[in-house]
């Protein structure tokens, strides 16, 4: 009878795997948690604003305008926040995250008391005037405020040295999908609350002033969060270039306005086949730009679809609501499968295929019967374009290309920042005046004013399959 052998010694018992609170820390958690609730709410507050902005009596050249100066606003930051040194840029950074947050939440409670606030300050602004105010106020919240996952221009928010980096080393995957899920699942709580404050609010004046009390709150809050957060650039803690693995740390965008001698160099820089692939997607993002501000009028005027579940019955501009949130849920869908998407599909057919969906949405919304799970489904299918991110030229292609150009005439590379931004500020400028045409054209009617972005549309999608029709 063989002994019996020694007991093995037991296995070193795991520790625990940690929650989401150890690992980001009680206060961090509070932060994001807040910030993604400040972005999502002040975003659907920005979708329901036309709809406020009829309440109170105008049109929709007013409703262009609005957006059009929030499309300038967006523009100027980026070229307003001048040179700073090294080692006080974070600080800066930081002190600038938190003013542009407060800004923010003011300018949600600017927007609610519109129409009081000449009665209350004895000012001679008129309601449009405040509105205008607050789309400054907004507009300085989102150039130079954090975004949804904390990120300070290409920085992480950090507590105690320990640092969120968010564009390190897979910066083209975690923009297309931590950034865009996280604004997903923002725009979907925001979607959620305004369903709930226009259902329970007898006018639009009422829900819209529930929905923006509650943004402001939460600014507040992510506001507070983050001034007992500190900014911990990498650059920040080696004093130099290098992050802490020894990497460089990525240029923050130019300073410098682009002249049009800047742009047509760039350009003219570009591949003939990237040429056309950057004028057709910038063409449907025109398309987009002449008609977002106006979707939520064409469901609350156009359709005026409502719709009663049980006992609740919801207004159509409570339903706009739930239309979001299927726009939300398709968003997430979107980032899901662009990975699964780019290495099976070629870039060119998936992109050509892709842009057909934003630029035949202006047509089928007011093309299509004024049926809630109709809208909802054209809504989910629209939020899907966030499958296109990773292949879109402006955010990929031209980045990889024009990134290795000698800049023309003055024998010296360009900065790897600088040349793309020069053509994404091109573009941004180009889109200003869209949404007040989309206005003019508005107020001669919704059917004429998105069947003519959706030509628009489709003449990018002509272009950017350009270059297929002349190879075959």
């Amino acid at each position: 009878m063989n002994p019996p052998s020694d007991p093995s010694p037991p296995p070193p018992a795991s520790s625990p795997e940690p929650s989401l609170v150890d690992r980001l820390g009680p206060d961090r958690l509070v932060l994001l948690v807040a910030l993604v609730g400040f972005h999502g709410l002040v975003r659907i507050a920005e979708r329901y604003l036309p709809a406020y902005v009829e309440a109170l009596g105008y049109g929709p050249v007013v409703v262009g305008l609005l957006a059009s100066l929030g499309l300038a606003v967006a523009v100027g930051v980026r070229f307003v926040d001048g040179e700073s040194d090294e080692t006080s840029s974070g600080r800066r950074r930081h002190h600038l995250a938190l003013v542009a947050t407060l800004f923010g939440a003011l300018g949600l409670l600017v927007w609610a008391g519109a129409p009081t606030l000449d009665a209350l300050l004895g000012t001679p602004l008129s309601a449009v005037g405040w509105l205008l105010v607050g789309v400054v106020l907004l507009g300085l919240c989102h150039g130079w405020g954090p975004d949804e996952t904390g990120s300070l221009r290409g920085r992480g928010v950090a507590f105690g040295g320990s640092v969120i980096d968010l564009d390190a080393a897979s910066r083209t995957r975690i923009r297309t999908r931590t950034r865009t899920i996280a604004a997903a699942l923002a725009l979907a709580g925001g979607a959620v609350l305004a369903t709930t404050a226009f259902s329970g609010a007898e006018t639009v004046r009422a829900g819209f002033a529930l929905l923006v009390a509650a943004g402001s709150t939460v600014g507040l809050v992510a506001a507070v969060a983050l001034g007992v957060a500190r900014t911990a650039s990498r650059t920040d803690d080696s004093g130099s270039g290098q992050t802490k693995d020894g990497s460089e740390a990525a240029p923050l965008p130019s300073t410098a306005l682009p002249t049009l001698e800047d742009v047509r160099e760039t350009v003219d820089a570009l591949p003939a086949e990237t040429r056309w692939t950057v004028a057709g997607d910038t063409l449907v993002r025109l398309a987009t730009a002449m008609t977002l501000p106006f979707v939520v009028l064409v469901v609350v005027d156009y359709h005026a679809v409502a719709l009663t579940v049980g006992p609740v019955s919801l207004p159509p501009a409570a339903v706009f609501g739930p239309l979001v949130l299927a726009e939300a849920i398709g968003a997430v869908a979107g980032a899901l499968a662009a990975p699964m998407l780019r290495p099976r599909v070629d870039r060119r057919w998936h992109l050509a295929a892709g842009l057909v969906v934003p630029a035949v949405f202006p047509l089928a919304l007011v093309a299509a019967p004024s049926s809630v799970a109709v809208l909802a489904a054209l809504f989910a299918l629209v939020g899907c374009r966030t499958a296109l991110e990773p292949v879109r030229p402006t955010e990929s292609v031209v980045t990889q290309t024009v990134a290795r150009v000698r800049e023309r005439g003055r024998g010296r590379r360009r900065s790897r920042a600088a040349v793309p931004e020069t053509l994404r500020t091109a573009i941004r400028v180009a889109l200003v005046p869209a949404p007040l045409l989309g206005g003019v054209l508005y107020a001669i009617g919704p059917v004429a004013a998105f069947s003519l972005a959706t030509t628009v549309g489709l003449l990018g999608v002509r272009e950017l399959l350009r270059p297929l029709r002349d190879s075959s």
